[in-house]
């Protein structure tokens, strides 16, 4: 009987996660707070957690063309298959934190751009985490999500668990993760070049 009542319970999330009603994508950069930063010796940042393998692929080309460091954060929860699908939907759906490691140190860093996908509309809990565990080490932030097309409350989330000045945000749709990674590294090339 527990088994059937799990396996329906799986169900129901899954739903939850297929059929959620959520925000339209909005797929540009925004650059409310934005702060302009001097200088060419800034240390930049991103750090990112990866379910698929889709906000591994930005945060490189992101990296690539900062020539930033990047860190990933890996979730000690296993996500794999369709139970840590159904898992990582419902963990998200809660505003669940896990266990994470990662390896650089942020506050050594001018800016931290930080990578999450879409899970059910929210902000993944290694993420999630990151921001929690990190915030006050980090001077400037700037996020990125990536999704099939549907984000959500994600960036919102993501703002408010770092509480500080955001100086770019952007959505990057899983069809066009390169061309969206390029443009937003691109922007933030210029809200970081010496003026």
């Amino acid at each position: 009987m527990n088994g059937l009542i799990g396996f329906l319970g799986g169900l129901i999330i899954f739903q939850s996660l297929l059929f959620s009603q959520v925000e339209k994508p909005e797929d540009s950069t925004s650059s409310q707070n934005l702060v302009i930063f001097k200088g060419d010796t800034m240390k930049i940042l991103v750090a990112y957690y990866s379910r698929t393998g889709n906000t591994r692929k930005a945060s490189q080309i992101i990296a690539n063309t900062l020539n930033a460091d990047v860190d990933e954060i890996v979730d000690k929860k296993s996500r794999k298959g369709i139970l840590g699908f159904l898992r990582a939907g419902y963990d998200a759906t809660r505003g669940n934190t896990t266990e994470i490691t990662y390896t650089k140190d942020p506050e050594n860093y001018d800016i931290v751009i930080i990578g999450s996908p879409v899970w059910n509309g929210r902000v993944t809990p290694a993420v999630r985490t990151y921001l929690i565990r990190n915030k006050e080490k980090m001077k400037k932030a700037a996020f990125f999500i990536t999704c099939a097309g549907r984000p959500g409350k994600c960036l919102k989330q993501m703002r408010e668990l770092y509480g500080g000045a955001v100086i770019a945000e952007k959505v990057i749709l899983s069809k066009n993760i390169e061309e969206g990674a390029k443009s937003f590294a691109e922007e933030l090339k210029k809200l970081t070049s010496s003026h």
